[in-house]
C-alpha cells in the first residue's frame, strides 16, 4: 500500500487535487476510510472436456461492474481483495488448499473509472498476479484521486468449481475529515 505521506505530498500539487479538495491542504486534514465491496454467490466455473485432473476450467460468470463511489472524493492509498468459499459437509475442500495468502489465485477481478476509463483493460485479471501475493499490497502503483461522488466500477470472477464465492474487495482511502 503506498504511504499517507508520500501519497499527499505527490498528490497536494496537482490541480485536481486543489480542484477538488479546497481548502484540505493539510495531511491532518485527512481520516482514513476502508471501504468495502462484498460480492457474494460469485458464480463458480465449470469444468470442459470430462472431468480430470488436467480438464480446462471456464471460468464462472463475471460479477460487475458495481460502482464503489467516494462520496467526499478520496485518495485511493491501495486496493485489496480477499475470497471465501463456503464449506459443505459434502466435501472437506470446496476451495483447495492455496499458496495464496489472500487465496487470490482463484478468482479475478478488473477496473475502470467511472467515467468509462479502464483501469485492466484486458479483462478480468487474476488477483493475486493484480494486487500482489497478499503479504503486501501492490495495486494501485500510484495513488488514484477520485473525483467527490464518482467511483471505480469493479467487476469480479470464479476461477473455482464449486460452489460459488464471496469476495471482499477493500479500497484504504484518505478522505476530508469535515466531509466524511
Amino acid at each position: 500500500m503506498i504511504r499517507w505521506r508520500e501519497a499527499f505530498e505527490r498528490s497536494r500539487e496537482s490541480a485536481d487535487f486543489r480542484k477538488y479538495f479546497k481548502g484540505f491542504l493539510k495531511m491532518s486534514d485527512f481520516r482514513y476510510i476502508a471501504y468495502v465491496q462484498q460480492f457474494n454467490n460469485v458464480t463458480a466455473g465449470t469444468v470442459t472436456g470430462g472431468a480430470t485432473p488436467t480438464s480446462p476450467v471456464t471460468p464462472g460468470t463475471a460479477v460487475g461492474p458495481v460502482l464503489q463511489t467516494f462520496p467526499a472524493g478520496g485518495i485511493i492509498l491501495g486496493i485489496t481483495a480477499s475470497a471465501v468459499q463456503p464449506q459443505t459437509t459434502t466435501s472437506a475442500f470446496q476451495y483447495a488448499p492455496s499458496n495464496s495468502p489472500g487465496r487470490r489465485d482463484l478468482f479475478a477481478l478488473s477496473f475502470q473509472y467511472s467515467g468509462d476509463e479502464l483501469i485492466t483493460p484486458g479483462g478480468p485479471v487474476i488477483a493475486d498476479a493484480l494486487l500482489g501475493s497478499g503479504e503486501d499490497t501492490i495495486f494501485p502503483a500510484r495513488e488514484i484521486i477520485a473525483p467527490p461522488s464518482q467511483g471505480l466500477l469493479c467487476t469480479v470472477q470464479s476461477f473455482t468449481i464449486a460452489p460459488p464465492m464471496n469476495v471482499h474487495v477493500v479500497y484504504h482511502t484518505m478522505v476530508p475529515k469535515v466531509v466524511a
